[in-house]
């Protein structure tokens, strides 16, 4: 089961792609964490999956560390071996806190784009000054204590041509996995764009091939083994729970209220839930005859579709971009394996 918490959608920077910088500034209430603590409690019980996946989510999670803290601790309480998830931008972190998140939390990524032109181009404070100085600084300390953190790197066209030169300089800072995430609403993107991703994910190809140490590019392995889609399963086994306590089947649903599939205090509606699987069996006709058709996520997720297009029904023409991508990279990585036989 995994759940995705809210605690704040407050951010303490001013990030130029943030898709929470236009909504009110909210944070969650002690009441409402008892609530959610209860709520996956009660699910728990009536499951057959025992194992909790809970994503601490923002905003920028970290400022309201007290809440976590006191999040992590009720929960433990009632349920075993829950696994914690984070992506933090790391300019709040303190040797308590890096402490804290070396204990608790499984997986720990760091929202870092690369090269200091490219991360400042973007990533900057509320004062418009670039955030990379804080980051690399804090994000080293954080590596010291735990050296599988994650750097998460967004990609919007201004930083595409930089993506491999970020990429090693990432491994080079010690980050052994890279995540790198191609900003999907944003609507500069070209076919030109696209051509330079595929030259800058070739570079990257070459490159760790011949690197002397494991390392996990995630652009790379998505396009080298990306498994066929699975069904959605928002609202059954994935609930995305905003700071009053409002359950979503997704986290790219939340604060839309057509999405919204119950209460904490109140429960699932069954009905609502059924409504949106059913989505699922709507073909998307534009898409048909695409051999990514069970791949991609424009078939997958039709609520990705809704928020992005309007539309059920209508692919995102840049996510069937990125896919495309995807499959020349892994083609690439083919033919240079042939090469080398």
């Amino acid at each position: 089961m995994n759940y995705t918490i809210f605690f704040t959608n407050q951010c303490n920077m001013d990030c130029t792609y943030c898709y929470e910088c236009n909504k009110m500034v909210r944070s969650t209430s002690y009441d409402v964490l008892d609530g959610i603590v209860n709520f996956i409690v009660e699910k728990q019980r009536s499951c057959s999956d025992k194992t909790v996946s809970i994503v601490t989510h923002g905003g920028e999670p970290l400022i309201e560390f007290d809440k976590i803290q006191y999040f992590i601790k009720r929960l433990n309480e009632k349920v075993k071996n829950v696994q914690y998830i984070i992506t933090t931008n790391a300019t709040l972190l303190t040797d308590l806190m890096i402490d804290f998140l070396s204990q608790h939390y499984s997986e720990i990524s760091v929202s870092i784009d690369g090269i200091q032109s490219a991360h400042d181009a973007n990533r900057v404070f509320a004062n418009k000054k670039g955030s990379y100085a804080v980051v690399v600084e804090k994000a080293k300390k954080l590596l010291e204590k735990r050296s599988d953190v994650k750097a998460r790197m967004t990609i919007n066209p201004q930083t595409a041509s930089t993506l491999y030169e970020s990429v090693k300089h990432l491994l080079d800072l010690g980050f052994t996995t890279i995540v790198p995430v191609i900003d999907t609403f944003c609507n500069d993107w070209t076919e030109k764009d696209m051509e330079i991703l595929l030259d800058q994910g070739k570079l990257i190809i070459d490159y760790i091939k011949d690197y002397d140490k494991i390392t996990n590019v995630g652009l790379i392995n998505d396009a080298l083994s990306k498994m066929a889609n699975s069904p959605c399963n928002g609202g059954t086994s994935t609930f995305s729970i905003d700071t009053d306590g409002v359950i979503y089947p997704c986290v790219v649903t939340v604060g839309i209220p057509e999405f919204v599939v119950g209460t904490i205090k109140e429960g699932v509606n069954k009905e609502k839930v059924t409504e949106i699987l059913g989505w699922d069996k709507i073909e998307i006709t534009e898409c048909i005859g695409c051999s990514r058709y069970n791949y991609c996520n424009t078939t997958r997720c039709r609520m990705i579709n809704k928020v992005m297009c309007g539309s059920l029904h209508t692919p995102s023409a840049i996510v069937c971009s990125i896919e495309n991508l995807k499959v020349k990279l892994s083609e690439y990585y083919l033919q240079r394996n042939i090469a080398n036989l």
